[in-house]
């Protein structure tokens, strides 16, 4: 296990980084070496340093004594990772699927907009979704 630096990026609809934020992040695949990259270490060596870790994060009670599970906490925890990645997946399909006639709309509405308005006869969005969307 080792500690590193990462970026996280919010970006604008242009895709210019509008803010940002570095933090330390944990990685488990290993130790550091000199040339950058995650080396070494059984799957029993790695699974004992991410337990480790977890042990650490853990609240204590008045005593000192660590309070809860390190291995309840771990799996937890990558119980919610796993289920964010999930639910992440199908939150992009449904907003595709739901996008689409959205944009449509709105850009037919700012079409008969501009075509009202090149003809000397404005309209208010209220007014082009009034005509444009008639049941």
């Amino acid at each position: 296990m080792y500690k590193t630096k990462a970026t996280v990026n919010v970006k604008g609809s242009d895709g210019t980084i509008i803010a940002h934020q570095d933090y330390d992040k944990i990685v488990f695949e290993g130790n550091f070496e000199e040339n950058g990259k995650p080396a070494g270490g059984t799957d029993p060596e790695l699974l004992k340093q991410a337990i480790d870790y977890v042990h650490s994060t853990l609240s204590k009670d008045k005593d000192g004594n660590v309070v809860g599970s390190a291995v309840r906490e771990m799996l937890s925890r990558f119980t919610y990772a796993t289920d964010l990645g999930m639910r992440a997946g199908i939150r992009q399909q449904l907003l595709a699927a739901v996008a689409g006639p959205d944009k449509a709309v709105d850009k037919a509405i700012a079409t008969y907009m501009t075509m009202r308005a090149a003809i000397g006869r404005p309209v208010t969005e209220e007014e082009a979704r009034a005509k444009l969307l008639v049941d």
